[in-house]
C-alpha cells in the first residue's frame, strides 16, 4: 500500500504545474493612461538554443489571447509588450515518449517588459516562469506560457 501511495505522489508531483511572477508590473500605470491595451508584442531571445519556431508560436498565441481579451489596441495604445524568452526546457522525443511525466516537468521562462511607445522607456518588467505538467510538447508549452503572460498582463 505504501509503495502505491508513493508512486501516486510521484506521478502527481511530476504532473504539477505552476507559474511564478516576480516584480509585478504596475497595473495602475496602464489603466491610468486612458489608452488601455497594448500596441503589440515583440519577441526575442539571446539564446541560440531556443528555436525561432518556438518564439513565433508564443508570439502568435499571445497575440491571439490578448486579442480575445480585447487588450490589443494597435492604434491608440501608449504601451507595447516585449518578451525575451530566456529559458525553454521542454522534454520532447524519445525521453518524453518513453518516460512520460517521469521525464520531469517542462519549464519556460521569459522577461516581460511593458514599454512606452513614445519614449521607448520601460515602465514595467517582470519574470514569468511557467512550469508545465510534463505531458506535452513544445507547442503545448508555447500555448501555456502565452496564456500565463496574458493572464499577467490582463488589467482588471
Amino acid at each position: 500500500m505504501r509503495v502505491a501511495t508513493v508512486a501516486l505522489l510521484l506521478v502527481l508531483s511530476a504532473c504539477a504545474g505552476s507559474v511564478k511572477v516576480n516584480h509585478p508590473i504596475s497595473r495602475e500605470l496602464i489603466t491610468d493612461s486612458g489608452n488601455g491595451g497594448y500596441a503589440g508584442v515583440e519577441m526575442n531571445t539571446d539564446s541560440m538554443d531556443i528555436p525561432w519556431s518556438f518564439l513565433n508560436a508564443v508570439s502568435r498565441y499571445l497575440q491571439q489571447e490578448l486579442d480575445r481579451r480585447a487588450l490589443l489596441n494597435r492604434d491608440n495604445s501608449l504601451y507595447k509588450i516585449t518578451v525575451q524568452v530566456t529559458k525553454v526546457d521542454v522534454n520532447t522525443g524519445a525521453s518524453r515518449e518513453l518516460l512520460g511525466a517521469f521525464a520531469g516537468p517542462d519549464e519556460v521562462e521569459s522577461v516581460v517588459r511593458v514599454v512606452d511607445t513614445k519614449t521607448n522607456r520601460v515602465v514595467g518588467e517582470s519574470v514569468v516562469t511557467t512550469r508545465l505538467a510534463g505531458l506535452g510538447g513544445r507547442d503545448d508549452a508555447a500555448w501555456t506560457h502565452a496564456e500565463e503572460i496574458a493572464d499577467f498582463l490582463t488589467v482588471e
